[in-house]
């Protein structure tokens, strides 16, 4: 399946075991494509940022300036069964038993048909459930802070329930539940049943900017990642940092139980700037994160140093590599593996499917990766590359072109996986290949890949 943000959508690509070939194209001045999510049957649900008129095949949005397009797609031929337009920039999406339910910031106001609601914030957040079937509303909650708010991520729980995470600063209220942070910023994890009512509502963080950048379903439990900075604490699990002496941020893992409680944490990173893009729990429990580090990386209660190469040095691996980070359920560190060349790099997008994993980043200049050697061709390039829960990759692709390329966000479910991807120039994935759209900020596409 291939949806693309070109002029010309390319041809579709040979069918493939466990998802039907398709191709849904998407035009408009500026299309950037924030969230994805599949559901069991191999349906999408698709977030898009968008800057005047959109269409995703057949389907319109005539808003005229920057807003959300959200859009079903039916499995089989990629049919888009609907489509709407909300004022406001998009944030994570998720599917949701027989919803689909997606985030959305926003200072003031917004209005979704003929509701109006009130955010508190500047940006303030909106969580908002719509009918599988047609998009219609079924709930929606707003997230309110004295000073901001954003989500950061989205899962869905078996009890068609949602999880959400993301930063904060000042007082933040979530339905009834309230929780104040601690310094400039923290990070906050909530969950919210099929109706839409709070269970529960974390604060994370310390006298610093905290966030938390992921969550994943991991049965009733969530694992959640992200990070912060200097000393701070998880109702009641103390976090230290890497280097008491650095005003960076560190990255951190936890898994909290079906009440919110960490039943494990551990903190991960370097003396230096880290960021943390995502976390993804495989099927046999395996919690895994993707971040960005740009030093030698220390993981594990005990600290265990990991460099690119697997040498004892960072220098000569360039300015920044990926990290994909591994714990198995009961929270003992499983592998660990930097991605990564001479030059700066990172990784931006984690999802499991089955017992593997599939992450997504950029990179500049040239790496080896999984005996492949990648090499890019304009700006920045992206890849994405399936690794294993012993951090092995043992696949790597790249997204090429003579422009700038992305993968903002991935996402798994029957027979493969799904990445969305950004580029600025006429580019490819494999033999899958992008004509270079009408606007540079324009080009936007999804792939569906077979496992």
């Amino acid at each position: 399946m291939v949806l693309a943000g070109c002029p010309k959508a390319p041809s579709a690509p040979a069918p493939v075991a466990g998802w039907p070939a398709a191709q849904v194209s998407i035009t408009a001045t500026t299309a950037a494509i924030r969230s994805v999510a599949v559901d069991a049957q191999g349906g999408l649900a698709v977030a898009v940022g968008q800057h005047g008129p959109l269409r995703i095949a057949d389907k319109a949005s005539d808003a005229t300036g920057d807003a959300t397009a959200i859009a079903r797609l039916a499995p089989g031929g990629g049919r888009v069964t609907w489509l709407r337009t909300i004022a406001g920039t998009p944030g994570p999406i998720a599917i949701a038993g027989d919803r689909v339910v997606a985030a959305l910031g926003a200072t003031g106001e917004l209005v979704i048909g003929d509701r109006r609601f009130a955010l508190r914030g500047a940006p303030g957040a909106l969580i908002v459930s719509l009918f599988d079937k047609d998009g219609s509303v079924r709930w929606a909650d707003t997230l309110g802070a004295t000073d901001w708010v954003q989500v950061a991520s989205l899962t869905a729980m078996p009890d068609g329930g949602v999880v959400a995470g993301g930063g904060f600063a000042g007082t933040l209220r979530v339905g009834a539940a309230t929780v104040t942070s601690a310094g400039s910023s923290d990070g906050w994890v909530a969950r919210l049943g099929a109706d839409g009512a709070v269970r529960w509502l974390v604060r994370l963080g310390g006298h610093d900017g905290d966030s938390v950048a992921g969550v994943a379903a991991a049965g009733d439990q969530v694992a959640i990642a992200g990070t912060f900075t200097g000393d701070a604490e998880l109702r009641g699990t103390a976090l230290e940092p890497i280097d008491a002496d650095s005003a960076q941020p560190d990255g951190f893992v936890a898994l909290l139980d079906a009440s919110g409680a960490p039943a494990w944490a551990h903190r991960f990173g370097s003396a230096v700037d880290d960021q943390v893009a995502g976390v993804a729990v495989t099927r046999d429990g395996h919690v895994a994160v993707a971040a960005t580090v740009r030093d030698m990386a220390y993981l594990g209660s005990a600290m265990a140093m990991v460099t690119a190469g697997g040498i004892d040095s960072f220098e000569g691996h360039g300015a920044a590599d990926g990290l994909v980070a591994i714990w198995d359920a009961r929270g003992s560190l499983s592998g660990s593996v930097m991605i990564g060349g001479t030059d700066y790099d990172g990784l931006r997008a984690i999802a499991a499917h089955g017992d593997e994993l599939v992450v997504g980043g950029w990179f500049a200049g040239a790496m080896d990766v999984a005996g492949t050697r990648l090499t890019a061709g304009g700006g920045d390039d992206a890849f994405v590359a399936v690794v294993d829960t012993t951090a092995h990759v043992s696949q790597a692709l790249a997204v090429s072109g003579d422009g700038r390329e992305d993968v903002p966000a991935l996402a798994a479910g029957l027979g493969g996986w799904v990445a969305a991807l950004g580029f600025t120039a006429a580019a490819s994935l494999g033999d899958t290949r992008f004509a270079a759209p009408a606007d540079p900020g324009g080009g936007a596409a999804i792939v569906v890949r077979a496992r």
